[in-house]
């Protein structure tokens, strides 16, 4: 049996701690002061719910002058969340450059601020403000705008809780008392005549409905919808469809009109449940009482379709 010579062992121990000292370099210090690897994590079967789940992990860590590809490889390997990033190329000069040097400090924060404090960091370099968005398969996409301007679907929602109207009343006739304490002033009736002026000023459904998608548009990337100049998405009202918003936008607009059903929610209350609003109703049996006295009836029995009050016949 051939043995490897004591000289040859040597290389291959020299070559194994070579590899191990560039393997540590390639994730400096961060994972030192940092929090270590991912947990072991249980599917929820929604694959976008999973990955805002992991981002749900705090995270302590003090970067200095370090590299955009360096810092997301380290956030996915304490983290284990899935990740699209969208970066610069000779085909693709709108997109993340991976040798860009950054700086950042964070302590105690879940994941989701981490990256959110990691894209504007990333702002400098870019035509246009970086953002984060969900993509087709679930995976977190990160890049500028302008290029997850590019990943657009379609969504329809119902804002007729947001175009009705409470009825006002407020045009109940007037006594006129003058008319009431004069004598002899026949049969005419004591109020006085109002005008109808029920529908003056009144807007119509489809005007009311431009304002909500004024609102929108303003609160929510102005600068991305159609309207203010972008190519983020359009926002529409389409009286066909009886009081529903289409709108056709990037995921990351969509998420600011409507969110996510399927968000995450672990941030407790004082009252101890979670950050959703609820009602808990508390009856107290104590003092129930019976109106009236319980009585018994003689019930004859039936069997067999026979028997009754007279018997079989």
């Amino acid at each position: 049996m051939n043995r490897p010579s004591l000289a040859t062992s040597l290389k291959l121990v020299a070559g194994s701690l070579a590899a191990l000292v560039v393997a540590t370099a390639a994730v400096p210090a961060m994972a030192q002061a940092g929090t270590p690897g991912a947990p072991t994590f249980r599917s929820t079967g929604n694959p976008s719910r999973d990955n805002l789940l992991k981002l749900q992990r705090a995270i302590t860590v003090e970067l200095t002058e370090r590299r955009v590809e360096d810092i997301l490889t380290y956030f996915i390997e304490v983290t284990g969340a899935e990740f699209e990033p969208l970066w610069k190329s000779d085909s693709e000069q709108d997109g993340l450059d991976k040798d860009q040097l950054i700086s950042l400090s964070v302590k105690g924060v879940d994941g989701l601020t981490f990256l959110e404090k990691f894209l504007a960091k990333t702002g400098d370099s870019l035509a246009s403000p970086a953002t984060w968005q969900i993509n087709s398969e679930g995976q977190i996409q990160i890049g500028p705008r302008v290029r997850l301007n590019k990943f657009k679907r379609t969504e329809i929602y119902d804002i007729n809780d947001l175009l009705f109207v409470l009825p006002v009343y407020d045009n109940a006739p007037a006594v006129d008392l003058e008319k009431v304490l004069q004598t002899g002033t026949g049969s005419g009736s004591p109020f006085k005549n109002i005008e109808d002026n029920e529908d003056e000023g009144k807007k119509t459904k489809e005007e009311r409905a431009r304002e909500v998608v004024e609102v929108l548009t303003s609160i929510v990337e102005p600068e991305q919808w159609a309207d203010g100049g972008g190519e983020g998405g359009t926002i529409t009202y389409k009286e066909v469809f009886s009081g529903q918003l289409v709108i056709h936008a990037a995921d990351y607009l969509h998420r600011g009109v409507n969110g996510y059903r399927w968000w995450p929610n672990f941030r407790p209350n004082s009252a101890g449940g979670t950050s959703r609003r609820f009602v808990s109703l508390n009856v107290d049996t104590s003092i129930n009482q019976l109106e009236r006295p319980i009585r018994t009836f003689p019930v004859t029995g039936v069997a067999g379709g026979l028997g009754g009050p007279g018997g079989p016949p």
